[in-house]
């Protein structure tokens, strides 16, 4: 009947509105004449009863945040371990002949390949300098690496093993593009490595053999360096994969080491390579149809008799295209910051800030991405 169940549920209803307005009442009372003892008691029992659940929810909170850190250097544990048994288990005989010691001393206590893991480890926490790197492993590694030297012998035997830093960048590179094949989307282009900017690179001297002076249009400064041309494998959604790497000096024209890079490595065949107005070239480009099958595509160059004088379709299709080489970019310098150099003071430094820099990304690509 619907009179009996109405009646029912105000009177399962009225109890707790009144509680409620009776509990509201107290708090009101207990504010305004704080003389009415049973009042304030009340209000100061609900006060009591809030705070034991506020103080359950932080210590439930606390459990969680420990299982938490607990898993989190669970995880840091299997990579630091993953990392150094794929350096242990590199069977690459250029590897071993960088690592080969040709001294009293060719059994260290503190072995290379650990020397190698604690400074890719250390690039992965963010460290972008040697000390810091260091010292973070002196802090925090020192029951993992009981036998670390002196900071002196540390750095020196990382100048060592540029050579190898180089071998592992490429045999992690080609992991990584055997891990992606069948792509037909390709992309070209360089960043710049700077060891010394603007006024300074008219006097610097770091690296002479392999640096020089040249003109940065992006930053719009004259620098002094090298410059990295990398061939990348462009994937939908994802950061593009390098398949070839070559350092040259910084002003090597574009196009020159992209035809070298194409007539020794062969990098990329079989579809569409996006590339900047640097590129452009008609006969490499027949060049590139003919023995790669591959479809050269370039912005248009802008001509002063040129009708579509900017904002053309196909410029624009094309820059976006070949975006994500840049986005590659800017993630290698906020990971890694490999294009400011200005730390480096000998051409073994700069050899080994590039090399290892290399490493370190084919390693997160390779581990993390």
């Amino acid at each position: 009947m619907p009179g009996v169940g109405s009646s029912k549920r105000r009177e399962a209803v009225t109890p707790l509105a009144k509680l409620r307005g009776a509990i509201l009442r107290f708090g009101q009372n207990a504010v305004k004449s704080p003389g009415k003892t049973h009042d304030n008691h009340c209000v100061t029992k609900g006060l009591k009863f809030r705070a034991g659940l506020y103080k359950c929810e932080s210590r439930v909170e606390k459990r969680i945040d420990k299982r938490r850190k607990k898993d989190e250097n669970s995880c840091v544990k299997n990579k630091l371990i993953e990392i150094y048994c794929t350096i242990c288990q590199c069977n690459d005989n250029r590897f071993r002949e960088e690592l080969q010691r040709l001294s009293n001393n060719n059994c260290p206590q503190f072995t290379d390949e650990e020397l190698i893991t604690v400074y890719l480890w250390g690039k992965g926490q963010q460290l972008l300098t040697r000390k810091a790197i260091y010292n973070y492993t002196k802090t925090h590694l020192l029951d993992w690496f009981p036998k670390l030297p002196s900071y002196q012998a540390f750095c020196r035997r990382l100048n060592r093993i540029a050579g190898a830093f180089q071998v592992l960048a490429d045999i992690w590179m080609k992991t990584l593009v055997s891990q992606n094949p069948g792509s037909c989307e390709f992309a070209v282009d360089s960043v710049p490595i700077m060891v010394a900017c603007r006024s300074n690179s008219t006097r610097a001297k770091v690296g002479k053999p392999l640096c020089n002076k040249c003109y940065n249009a992006t930053r719009k400064e004259w620098y002094h360096g090298v410059k990295v041309h990398v061939f990348s494998i462009l994937r939908p959604g994802a950061l593009p994969i390098p398949c070839a790497v070559q350092i040259t000096k910084a002003s090597y024209c574009d196009l020159w080491a992209a035809k070298q890079m194409m007539l020794e490595l062969a990098p990329v065949s079989n579809g569409t390579l996006f590339a900047d107005r640097a590129y452009i070239d008609s006969a490499w480009k027949e060049e590139l149809r003919e023995m790669y099958s591959l479809e050269l595509t370039t912005p248009r160059k802008k001509r002063p008799d040129d009708v579509l004088k900017s904002g053309d379709c196909f410029s624009t299709y094309v820059s976006c295209r070949r975006q994500p080489i840049e986005s590659l970019f800017n993630w290698m310098q906020t990971h890694s910051g490999i294009q400011s150099a200005s730390h480096v003071r000998s051409l073994e430094g700069l050899l080994f800030h590039l090399f290892a820099s290399l490493a370190f990304l084919f390693s997160l690509l390779l581990f993390y991405y």
